[in-house]
Protein backbone atom coordinates (compact mmCIF):
# COMPACT_ATOMS: atom_id res chain seq x y z
CA UNK A 1 0.00 0.00 0.00
CA UNK A 2 2.82 2.00 -1.16
CA UNK A 3 2.01 5.74 -1.84
CA UNK A 4 -1.37 5.52 -0.24
CA UNK A 5 -3.31 7.18 2.85
CA UNK A 6 -5.42 5.12 4.92
CA UNK A 7 -7.79 6.73 7.15
CA UNK A 8 -8.68 4.19 9.93
CA UNK A 9 -12.63 5.22 11.84
CA UNK A 10 -13.33 3.46 15.48
CA UNK A 11 -16.81 3.44 16.86
CA UNK A 12 -18.60 0.77 18.98
CA UNK A 13 -19.31 -1.09 16.49
CA UNK A 14 -15.54 -1.37 15.13
CA UNK A 15 -12.85 0.21 13.41
CA UNK A 16 -12.83 0.67 9.75
CA UNK A 17 -10.51 1.32 7.71
CA UNK A 18 -10.42 3.42 4.39
CA UNK A 19 -8.20 4.17 1.98
CA UNK A 20 -7.76 7.94 -0.02
CA UNK A 21 -8.64 6.38 -2.85
CA UNK A 22 -12.03 4.98 -1.70
CA UNK A 23 -12.99 8.00 -0.34
CA UNK A 24 -12.48 10.06 -3.67
CA UNK A 25 -14.63 7.43 -5.70
CA UNK A 26 -16.89 7.45 -3.35
CA UNK A 27 -17.04 11.18 -3.63
CA UNK A 28 -17.37 11.32 -7.14
CA UNK A 29 -20.13 9.06 -7.56
CA UNK A 30 -22.26 11.45 -4.57
CA UNK A 31 -20.94 14.35 -6.56
CA UNK A 32 -22.20 13.03 -10.18
CA UNK A 33 -25.66 12.33 -8.15
CA UNK A 34 -26.00 15.70 -7.29
CA UNK A 35 -24.93 16.96 -10.32
CA UNK A 36 -27.39 15.06 -12.39
CA UNK A 37 -30.01 16.00 -10.36
CA UNK A 38 -28.91 19.90 -10.31
CA UNK A 39 -28.93 19.71 -13.75
CA UNK A 40 -32.27 17.63 -13.81
CA UNK A 41 -33.67 20.24 -11.74
CA UNK A 42 -32.19 23.10 -13.95
CA UNK A 43 -33.86 21.00 -16.83
CA UNK A 44 -37.29 20.71 -15.53
CA UNK A 45 -36.95 24.75 -13.71
CA UNK A 46 -35.87 26.09 -17.35
CA UNK A 47 -38.82 24.44 -19.05
CA UNK A 48 -41.04 25.68 -16.42
CA UNK A 49 -39.20 29.16 -17.06
CA UNK A 50 -39.72 28.52 -21.13
CA UNK A 51 -43.59 27.53 -20.48
CA UNK A 52 -44.14 30.63 -18.26
CA UNK A 53 -42.48 32.69 -21.10
CA UNK A 54 -44.35 31.31 -23.51
CA UNK A 55 -47.69 32.28 -21.91
CA UNK A 56 -46.33 35.64 -21.25
CA UNK A 57 -45.63 35.33 -24.82
CA UNK A 58 -49.20 34.28 -25.88
CA UNK A 59 -50.83 36.94 -22.99
CA UNK A 60 -48.69 39.91 -24.76
CA UNK A 61 -49.66 38.91 -28.01
CA UNK A 62 -53.50 38.53 -26.92
CA UNK A 63 -52.99 42.02 -25.40
CA UNK A 64 -51.28 43.42 -28.57
CA UNK A 65 -54.20 42.27 -30.49
CA UNK A 66 -57.23 43.37 -28.54
CA UNK A 67 -55.28 46.97 -28.13
CA UNK A 68 -55.14 47.11 -31.74
CA UNK A 69 -58.36 46.12 -32.13
CA UNK A 70 -59.50 48.69 -29.37
CA UNK A 71 -57.12 51.37 -31.32
CA UNK A 72 -59.36 50.39 -34.56
CA UNK A 73 -62.59 50.97 -32.49
CA UNK A 74 -61.62 54.49 -30.99
CA UNK A 75 -60.02 55.42 -34.79
CA UNK A 76 -63.40 54.68 -35.94
CA UNK A 77 -65.04 56.26 -33.41
CA UNK A 78 -63.21 59.41 -33.70
CA UNK A 79 -63.48 59.13 -37.36
CA UNK A 80 -67.12 59.33 -36.78
CA UNK A 81 -67.19 61.85 -34.18
CA UNK A 82 -65.00 64.09 -36.13
CA UNK A 83 -67.50 64.12 -39.19
CA UNK A 84 -70.62 64.39 -36.69
CA UNK A 85 -68.42 67.27 -35.28
CA UNK A 86 -68.06 68.69 -38.89
CA UNK A 87 -71.70 68.21 -39.57
CA UNK A 88 -72.40 70.04 -36.32
CA UNK A 89 -70.02 73.06 -37.55
CA UNK A 90 -71.50 73.36 -41.00
CA UNK A 91 -74.69 73.12 -39.12
CA UNK A 92 -73.93 76.29 -36.49
CA UNK A 93 -71.89 78.09 -39.67
CA UNK A 94 -75.55 78.18 -41.83
CA UNK A 95 -78.04 78.71 -38.68
CA UNK A 96 -75.11 81.43 -37.37
CA UNK A 97 -75.82 83.03 -41.11
CA UNK A 98 -79.60 82.39 -41.26
CA UNK A 99 -79.69 84.59 -37.68
CA UNK A 100 -77.48 87.13 -39.10
CA UNK A 101 -79.61 87.79 -42.03
CA UNK A 102 -83.00 87.52 -39.29
CA UNK A 103 -81.33 89.93 -37.32
CA UNK A 104 -80.35 92.29 -40.57
CA UNK A 105 -83.80 91.56 -41.51
CA UNK A 106 -85.19 92.12 -38.42
CA UNK A 107 -83.33 95.84 -38.06
CA UNK A 108 -84.59 96.67 -41.44
CA UNK A 109 -88.39 95.46 -40.14
CA UNK A 110 -87.41 97.82 -37.05
CA UNK A 111 -86.77 100.74 -38.90
CA UNK A 112 -88.84 100.88 -41.47
CA UNK A 113 -92.02 100.41 -38.87
CA UNK A 114 -89.87 103.08 -36.52
CA UNK A 115 -89.26 100.79 -34.17
CA UNK A 116 -86.55 101.67 -31.50
CA UNK A 117 -84.12 99.90 -31.79
CA UNK A 118 -83.99 96.82 -29.12
CA UNK A 119 -80.70 94.97 -29.19
CA UNK A 120 -80.24 94.30 -26.09
CA UNK A 121 -83.48 91.94 -26.10
CA UNK A 122 -83.44 88.35 -27.71
CA UNK A 123 -84.02 87.77 -31.09
CA UNK A 124 -87.15 85.94 -30.56
CA UNK A 125 -88.60 88.73 -28.50
CA UNK A 126 -87.49 91.55 -31.17
CA UNK A 127 -89.27 89.54 -33.61
CA UNK A 128 -92.28 89.22 -31.12
CA UNK A 129 -92.20 92.70 -30.70
CA UNK A 130 -91.73 93.52 -34.64
CA UNK A 131 -94.89 91.50 -35.03
CA UNK A 132 -96.91 93.21 -32.45
CA UNK A 133 -95.46 96.70 -33.91
CA UNK A 134 -96.28 95.47 -37.25
CA UNK A 135 -100.00 93.73 -37.27
CA UNK A 136 -100.84 96.85 -35.02
CA UNK A 137 -100.00 99.60 -37.90
CA UNK A 138 -101.52 97.41 -40.27
CA UNK A 139 -104.62 96.84 -38.43
CA UNK A 140 -104.66 100.72 -37.96
CA UNK A 141 -104.42 101.19 -41.65
CA UNK A 142 -107.26 98.68 -42.13
CA UNK A 143 -109.67 100.51 -39.84
CA UNK A 144 -108.68 103.59 -39.83
CA UNK A 145 -109.48 105.90 -43.30
CA UNK A 146 -106.22 106.51 -45.58
CA UNK A 147 -105.31 106.14 -48.91
CA UNK A 148 -107.05 107.93 -52.44
CA UNK A 149 -110.56 107.22 -52.20
CA UNK A 150 -110.76 107.06 -55.81
CA UNK A 151 -109.57 103.73 -58.07
CA UNK A 152 -107.83 106.29 -60.66
CA UNK A 153 -106.30 109.25 -59.11
CA UNK A 154 -106.55 112.66 -61.69
CA UNK A 155 -105.67 115.32 -59.59
CA UNK A 156 -107.75 117.34 -56.35
CA UNK A 157 -109.64 120.64 -57.38
CA UNK A 158 -110.13 121.98 -53.89
CA UNK A 159 -108.51 121.12 -51.00
CA UNK A 160 -110.03 121.56 -47.26
CA UNK A 161 -110.31 124.78 -46.08
CA UNK A 162 -111.79 128.33 -46.15
CA UNK A 163 -113.44 129.10 -50.53
CA UNK A 164 -115.57 130.23 -52.59
CA UNK A 165 -118.34 127.90 -53.49
CA UNK A 166 -118.57 127.57 -56.79
CA UNK A 167 -122.52 127.31 -56.94
CA UNK A 168 -123.85 129.85 -54.39
CA UNK A 169 -120.50 132.18 -54.91
CA UNK A 170 -120.58 132.58 -50.93
CA UNK A 171 -117.35 132.15 -48.65
CA UNK A 172 -117.82 129.05 -46.73
CA UNK A 173 -115.81 126.26 -45.13
CA UNK A 174 -115.00 123.16 -47.23
CA UNK A 175 -114.93 120.21 -45.46
CA UNK A 176 -113.48 117.70 -47.64
CA UNK A 177 -111.40 117.04 -50.65
CA UNK A 178 -113.06 117.50 -54.12
CA UNK A 179 -110.80 115.03 -56.31
CA UNK A 180 -110.98 115.31 -60.62
CA UNK A 181 -112.60 112.68 -62.40
CA UNK A 182 -114.73 111.40 -65.03
CA UNK A 183 -118.25 109.77 -64.57
CA UNK A 184 -118.34 106.62 -63.95
CA UNK A 185 -114.78 106.40 -62.15
CA UNK A 186 -114.28 104.13 -59.40
CA UNK A 187 -114.76 105.19 -55.36
CA UNK A 188 -113.62 102.76 -52.82
CA UNK A 189 -113.91 102.78 -48.82
CA UNK A 190 -110.89 104.03 -47.73
CA UNK A 191 -111.37 101.69 -44.78
CA UNK A 192 -113.34 98.85 -43.35
CA UNK A 193 -116.37 99.79 -41.75
CA UNK A 194 -120.19 100.11 -41.82
CA UNK A 195 -122.61 101.99 -44.22
CA UNK A 196 -124.41 104.69 -42.17
CA UNK A 197 -126.21 106.12 -45.12
CA UNK A 198 -126.25 105.24 -48.81
CA UNK A 199 -128.10 106.91 -51.39
CA UNK A 200 -129.70 110.64 -52.67
CA UNK A 201 -129.14 112.94 -49.42
CA UNK A 202 -131.43 115.87 -50.33
CA UNK A 203 -130.49 118.41 -47.63
CA UNK A 204 -126.86 118.07 -47.60
CA UNK A 205 -125.83 118.85 -51.21
CA UNK A 206 -124.15 115.50 -52.00
CA UNK A 207 -126.68 114.44 -54.04
CA UNK A 208 -126.39 110.76 -53.92
CA UNK A 209 -124.04 109.97 -51.08
CA UNK A 210 -122.40 107.26 -49.17
CA UNK A 211 -121.23 107.48 -45.01
CA UNK A 212 -119.74 104.91 -43.60
CA UNK A 213 -118.97 104.74 -39.71
CA UNK A 214 -115.35 103.24 -39.07
CA UNK A 215 -113.41 102.14 -35.93
CA UNK A 216 -112.44 104.67 -33.06
CA UNK A 217 -115.21 107.40 -34.22
CA UNK A 218 -113.92 108.32 -37.94
CA UNK A 219 -116.29 108.63 -40.24
CA UNK A 220 -115.70 109.08 -44.25
CA UNK A 221 -118.45 110.86 -46.50
CA UNK A 222 -118.07 110.49 -50.44
CA UNK A 223 -120.33 112.96 -52.17
CA UNK A 224 -122.06 113.56 -55.74
CA UNK A 225 -121.66 110.05 -56.63
CA UNK A 226 -124.09 109.06 -60.28
CA UNK A 227 -124.23 105.46 -58.45
CA UNK A 228 -124.52 104.13 -55.18
CA UNK A 229 -123.08 100.60 -55.30
CA UNK A 230 -123.58 99.50 -51.24
CA UNK A 231 -126.39 99.39 -48.68
CA UNK A 232 -127.59 100.57 -45.19
CA UNK A 233 -126.31 98.81 -42.77
CA UNK A 234 -123.93 96.38 -45.15
CA UNK A 235 -120.31 95.89 -43.72
CA UNK A 236 -117.80 97.36 -46.27
CA UNK A 237 -113.82 96.57 -46.35
CA UNK A 238 -110.96 98.84 -47.19
CA UNK A 239 -110.62 99.24 -51.32
CA UNK A 240 -114.37 97.94 -51.80
CA UNK A 241 -116.15 99.91 -55.00
CA UNK A 242 -118.77 101.85 -53.00
CA UNK A 243 -120.20 104.07 -55.38
CA UNK A 244 -119.18 105.74 -59.16
CA UNK A 245 -118.03 108.96 -59.43
CA UNK A 246 -120.96 111.66 -60.44
CA UNK A 247 -122.27 115.16 -60.70
CA UNK A 248 -125.41 114.60 -58.48
CA UNK A 249 -126.41 117.89 -55.75
CA UNK A 250 -124.59 120.99 -56.16
CA UNK A 251 -121.80 120.40 -58.27
CA UNK A 252 -120.97 122.10 -61.47
CA UNK A 253 -118.98 118.74 -62.69
CA UNK A 254 -118.24 115.33 -62.59
CA UNK A 255 -116.05 115.29 -59.24
CA UNK A 256 -115.84 113.00 -55.51
CA UNK A 257 -116.11 115.16 -52.82
CA UNK A 258 -114.23 113.07 -50.04
CA UNK A 259 -115.13 113.98 -46.24
CA UNK A 260 -113.38 112.57 -43.02
CA UNK A 261 -114.16 113.23 -39.46
CA UNK A 262 -113.17 112.17 -35.95
CA UNK A 263 -115.99 112.18 -33.13
CA UNK A 264 -117.98 114.48 -35.82
CA UNK A 265 -114.96 116.64 -36.01
CA UNK A 266 -114.20 117.43 -40.10
CA UNK A 267 -110.37 116.79 -40.23
CA UNK A 268 -108.19 117.49 -43.33
CA UNK A 269 -108.17 114.35 -45.56
CA UNK A 270 -104.21 115.37 -47.05
CA UNK A 271 -102.43 113.72 -44.06
CA UNK A 272 -104.37 110.68 -44.30
CA UNK A 273 -104.05 110.29 -47.67
CA UNK A 274 -100.51 109.96 -47.60
CA UNK A 275 -100.35 107.75 -44.28
CA UNK A 276 -98.77 104.53 -45.05
CA UNK A 277 -96.93 101.75 -42.92
CA UNK A 278 -93.40 103.68 -44.11
CA UNK A 279 -94.42 106.78 -42.87
CA UNK A 280 -96.67 105.48 -39.87
CA UNK A 281 -95.90 107.94 -37.17
CA UNK A 282 -95.76 110.96 -39.38
CA UNK A 283 -99.35 111.40 -39.20
CA UNK A 284 -99.28 111.86 -35.21
CA UNK A 285 -97.83 114.93 -35.50
CA UNK A 286 -99.94 115.93 -38.19
CA UNK A 287 -103.38 115.69 -37.21
CA UNK A 288 -102.96 116.70 -33.44
CA UNK A 289 -107.15 116.52 -32.87
CA UNK A 290 -107.09 112.31 -32.62
CA UNK A 291 -105.47 110.74 -29.69
CA UNK A 292 -102.83 108.45 -31.53
CA UNK A 293 -101.03 106.84 -28.85
CA UNK A 294 -103.93 105.85 -27.06
CA UNK A 295 -105.62 104.60 -29.65
CA UNK A 296 -102.54 102.81 -31.26
CA UNK A 297 -102.39 101.34 -27.56
CA UNK A 298 -105.75 100.33 -27.41
CA UNK A 299 -105.26 98.49 -31.14
CA UNK A 300 -101.50 96.94 -29.73
CA UNK A 301 -103.95 95.37 -27.00
CA UNK A 302 -106.37 94.24 -29.32
CA UNK A 303 -103.60 92.64 -31.71
CA UNK A 304 -101.85 90.84 -29.24
CA UNK A 305 -105.53 89.08 -28.01
CA UNK A 306 -106.16 88.18 -31.59
CA UNK A 307 -102.66 86.86 -32.53
CA UNK A 308 -100.43 86.33 -29.49
CA UNK A 309 -96.54 86.11 -29.86
CA UNK A 310 -95.28 81.89 -30.27
CA UNK A 311 -93.86 82.25 -27.01
CA UNK A 312 -95.01 83.51 -23.84
CA UNK A 313 -91.56 84.61 -22.85
CA UNK A 314 -91.11 86.14 -25.89
CA UNK A 315 -94.64 87.81 -25.14
CA UNK A 316 -93.57 88.70 -21.69
CA UNK A 317 -90.24 90.70 -23.31
CA UNK A 318 -92.15 91.89 -26.01
CA UNK A 319 -94.77 93.72 -23.59
CA UNK A 320 -92.34 95.32 -21.77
Amino acid sequence: MKNHFTITISDAHGARHYTFNQLVKRFFWWGLVALAVLVLLSVTYMMLLNHEVELLHQRREAAVQRYEQTLGRLAQMLSALQQRNNALNAQLEEKGARLAELDASVKAIEAMLGAAPAAELPLEARIARVHVDAGTKRYLLQVVPNGHPVVRFAGISSRFGWRKHPVTGSREFHKGLDYRGRTGDKVIATADGVVEYAGYHKTSGYGKMVLLDHAFGFRTLYGHLSKVLVSNGEVVHKGQVIGLMGNTGLSTGSHLHYQLSFIQRALDPRPFTRWTLQDFRSIFKQVRQVPWDSLASQAGRYVRELAPPSSPKAASSAEK
